[in-house]
Formats: C-alpha cells, structure tokens, sequence
C-alpha cells in the first residue's frame, strides 16, 4: 500500500464518520424532542398570549435539527404579551445515547 492509498484511506474514513454524525444527528431529533419534552412537561410551562390568555406548552411546539455531526437543537418559544423568549437545548446523539450539552434561553423584546 503506497503512501497516497493510505491518505485515501483515512480522508475516507473521515467522511463516513462525519456522514454517520449527521444521519445519527437526523434519526435521534424526535427522540431528543422525547427527551426535551420528558424533562419540560412536568414543570407546567405556560405562555401569555397577547390578549392575556394562557397558552400551556406542548409537545407539538418543540422543533429539533440537526446542527453538526452527532449534534442535535431543541428549540421552542414561549411567548409573553408582545415580547417573547426563545429556549434552545443541544445534544449529543450518539447511537448509543443522547446526552443534554447545554440550554440557552435569548429573550425577544418588542420593537
């Protein structure tokens, strides 16, 4: 095996495991909505819409994608009158677990 087989080799092999990170990533995204969903239901989230009615959350409003190799993005909005705050969670989406990464929460004022 010469030297250029062997970099084919290995820069194949990098591809077919960033391919795998993001077709695991593609197939974990409803069981990290699960995941997300089994951690927020309990706390009774509500949102106050703009004529003062209460909107709990619900499974249907939390949103998944992909963003990066065995990476996935949880994300719903819970709304306040005119002003809003988004919530975002990462996993991790190994095919053999998921794990929580992080969780931000960025607040959208009124114009």
């Amino acid at each position: 095996m010469g030297v250029r087989s062997i970099i084919r080799l290995f820069l194949f092999l990098i591809v077919l495991a960033i391919a795998g990170g993001y077709a695991t990533a593609f197939f974990s995204r409803s069981a990290c909505i699960d995941d997300a969903w089994g951690d927020l239901a309990p706390r009774g989230i509500r949102g106050h819409a703009l004529g003062g009615t209460d909107r709990p959350l619900a499974k249907s409003d939390l949103e998944a994608r992909v963003v990066g190799p065995f990476r996935v993005e949880v994300s719903y909005l819970v709304l306040d009158g005119l002003q809003s705050t988004v919530y975002a969670r990462r996993y991790e989406a190994l095919p053999w677990k998921r794990q929580k990464l992080s969780e931000e929460a960025h607040r959208i004022e009124a114009l």
